[in-house]
């Protein structure tokens, strides 16, 4: 199912289900409450406009992947929990995951935009790989009391600690 709009998606509750869901937006933002289901999620808001979910992804039944293609900034304000992997392949500014994040792999793609990820949950667990090749910075955590468990290792062009020891 592929939902392509001009003027930007807004949709309270997203359930995937008989297939992958692509939400696509020319030239207007997304913005989904919560997504549930066993199906991949692509997201494409355009470089020009953002992807906002703000409601849990994965809450009740977890998506088998979620893919941002392109957005101005894509932001997780609440937990994501993925049984696939995730893929970042293009931001403008920052793809941030706010809430707890939980996800088989992690891999962001270089672009020519210096884009960020940020993932400051109080919690991330990432079983597989997690490669992040944006040229932006990578913010893990913002409190010495955040647990991150990278399974497959983390490897990144440029790291930041989110919070300081001072």
């Amino acid at each position: 199912l592929t939902l392509d709009a001009f003027d930007g998606i807004t949709a309270n509750a997203v359930n995937l289900s008989s297939g992958a869901v692509s939400i696509q937006s020319t030239a207007g933002k997304i913005t989904l409450g919560t997504v549930d289901g066993a199906e991949q999620l692509n997201l494409d808001s355009g470089p020009a406009n953002d992807s906002l979910v703000l409601g849990p992804v994965g809450g009740s039944l977890a998506p088998t992947g979620l893919t941002i293609n392109n957005a101005a900034t894509a932001y997780f304000y609440d937990k994501v929990t993925v049984n696939g992997g995730i893929q970042i392949n293009n931001a403008t500014n920052n793809v941030a995951f706010a809430g707890d994040l939980s996800a088989n792999s992690i891999n962001s793609s270089a672009s020519a935009n210096d884009y960020s990820v940020t993932m400051t949950g109080s919690t991330t667990i990432v079983i597989g790989a997690t490669f992040l090749a944006n040229t932006g910075s990578v913010v893990i955590g913002n409190s010495p009391a955040d647990i991150f468990l990278f399974g497959g290792g983390l490897d990144v062009n440029s790291l930041t600690l989110g919070y300081s020891t001072s």
